[in-house]
């Protein structure tokens, strides 16, 4: 979560294009670890009958949430 935080600062006090985009490449490569660590903690703390349960609504969650637009999509 840190490294995320730290892209996202350096997206917002960005002073031109290419450290904006050097930030939101940091916090996108943090995010895939949030979204990995997620399942790993799935993995060591539930028992193994209810791991795929558990995975598949994680799936389907992101599966949902791709159909639909943000919030900030739809601002004008």
């Amino acid at each position: 979560m840190l490294l995320f935080t730290i892209g996202l600062l350096i997206s917002a006090l960005a002073p031109n294009s290419p450290v904006f985009i050097l930030g939101r490449a940091i916090a996108g490569f943090a995010a895939s670890g949030v979204s990995a660590g997620s399942l790993i903690v799935v993995a060591h703390c539930l028992p193994a009958r209810h791991r795929t349960c558990i995975t598949a609504t994680f799936g389907g969650l992101y599966g949902v949430r791709s159909l639909f637009p943000s919030i900030e999509d739809l601002r004008c």
